[in-house]
């Protein structure tokens, strides 16, 4: 299994368990933030992985949180991903 490969299912598999916990959207942002993100990005700076992947790996696993917390999944990232005093 390549990193690529490991790092989509854990993602995956991580996203899928925050979604199935029944979590509001407050507590899906906590579990982002402490569990989800530790998780997944603590080895994309040692890593050689394009950009197309990490995009890709991004779009199949955080696709599910989005539209647990009330986004549409469709919403722009710049607006998803902005501050969050605008609700970013």
């Amino acid at each position: 299994m390549t990193q690529i490969e490991a790092l989509k299912k854990k993602a995956t598999n991580i996203s899928d368990a925050i979604v199935r916990s029944g979590a509001e959207r407050y507590e899906v942002k906590m579990f982002y933030d402490t569990v989800f993100r530790p998780a997944t990005e603590y080895t994309i700076p040692q890593s050689v992985i394009p950009k197309k992947s990490l995009e890709e790996i991004e779009r199949c696993s955080l696709s599910h949180i989005v539209g647990k917390c009330r986004y549409a999944r469709g919403t722009a990232l710049p607006i998803r991903y902005g501050p969050e005093r605008l609700t970013g």
